[in-house]
């Protein structure tokens, strides 16, 4: 017999899927949309279209593992640009609709995505400087002593360098990002009112000079995604972001360029805005790509493989890491949904490379236990 305690909850975990469902339908749609005007526009993927042995090879990889799809319009998409004609790439709507929220428990993200908290996370000596917290309009220090609001101002007109002031949840593609003098974040602070806002205030970070040089104005960082592999945790895929046109931010989305690296740290000598723009220099410093290595990438690997086994309930982490003068990992942000994959691919080519076969093998096995809520 149903009884009340168990049709709430099954209503409940309903009600999610549909959100979480439609939410990501409308992303997965405007993607293809735009995936279906760059085909329209590309020669060579006209071209690679027209390749029966590719084309059916890629088709057998979705129709095997994704229940009959066959769209191969993502295969075409990466392989027509970065010449990596491989039939294991992971279209871009069954990543996020499914494999993702299967692998990856959603709901658990936000506590630990709030910048915030991530002082309790990480070494210190692995993040940047942290002079405030606000969390929900209350004012706290790095180690999160609760500061009387009219004593931040006084704090904050102590330094005399560029701070950062961002979100502390949600700033993705470096939105509402601010760097600027402590006199001018007073005053914004001042000015509006951040009652039930949570943001944090940091140092602006020295980086590597090797990493500058391509485009100083911005922090060029990696991006590494990171999967539990049975026992172990593994790096599937790395690029290197830098920001262009002096923008303050290097993300894709806010009209950077990414590079491949490998697995010895050597990044690919092209790049690839997200018009899909090819380039073997950085187009304002006119440095060449070919033959640079990230410094210290060794202890990034390592800095992102030790900590991915402190969470449990993620499959696959995306982390953005910075380079400190001394080649040192200064850990930025991690992704634990919606990590963005085009990227990746891109570059790199298949998103899961030669652990393909073991994390769709995981997401089949795991998807009606997983699948949105638990």
């Amino acid at each position: 017999m149903l009884t009340k305690a168990k049709i709430n909850p099954y209503i409940k975990k309903k009600l999610h899927q549909f959100y979480w469902f439609q939410d990501a339908l409308r992303k997965s749609i405007r993607y293809k949309q735009e995936i279906g005007s760059v085909f329209r526009n590309s020669n060579s993927m006209k071209k690679l279209s027209e390749n029966s042995a590719y084309v059916n090879d890629s088709k057998h990889f979705l129709e095997k593992n994704f229940n009959g799809y066959k769209n191969i319009k993502w295969h075409l998409y990466f392989a027509a640009f970065n010449n990596i004609l491989k039939n294991n790439y992971i279209p871009f709507e069954l990543y996020y609709i499914y494999i993702e929220p299967t692998l990856n428990k959603r709901q658990m993200y936000r506590a630990l995505a709030d910048k915030n908290s991530y002082n309790n996370l990480f070494e210190k000596t692995n993040l940047p400087d942290t002079i405030l917290k606000i969390v929900n309009g209350e004012y706290f220090d790095v180690n999160n002593n609760s500061i009387p609001k009219t004593e931040v101002f006084n704090q904050l007109a102590k330094y005399n360098g560029k701070l950062v002031f961002k979100p502390a949840i949600m700033s993705g593609a470096g939105k509402n990002v601010i760097i600027d003098c402590a006199d001018i974040i007073v005053e914004k602070l001042k000015n509006k009112n951040y009652d039930r806002a949570s943001y944090i205030i940091q140092k602006q970070i020295v980086q590597h000079y090797k990493m500058a040089q391509f485009h100083p104005n911005s922090v060029n960082t990696c991006r590494i995604l990171t999967a539990r592999i049975e026992s172990k945790i593994v790096v599937l895929s790395t690029y290197f972001r830098m920001g262009k046109n002096n923008s303050v931010v290097d993300n894709g989305m806010a009209g950077g360029i990414m590079t491949g690296i490998n697995k010895k740290g050597e990044i690919t000598d092209f790049a690839f805005d997200f018009k899909l723009n090819k380039m073997y220099a950085h187009p304002n410093s006119g440095i060449k790509f070919k033959d640079f290595i990230i410094p210290g990438y060794n202890k990034v690997q390592e800095f992102c493989i030790q900590h991915h086994k402190k969470f449990l309930h993620h499959t696959l982490i995306s982390w953005d890491i910075a380079i400190s003068e001394n080649e040192e990992p200064i850990f930025i942000e991690f992704n634990l949904f919606r990590q963005a994959i085009s990227g990746h691919q891109l570059v790199n080519g298949p998103l899961f490379g030669e652990h393909t076969e073991y994390l769709l093998e995981k997401y089949r096995r795991d998807y009606q236990k997983n699948f949105y809520y638990d």
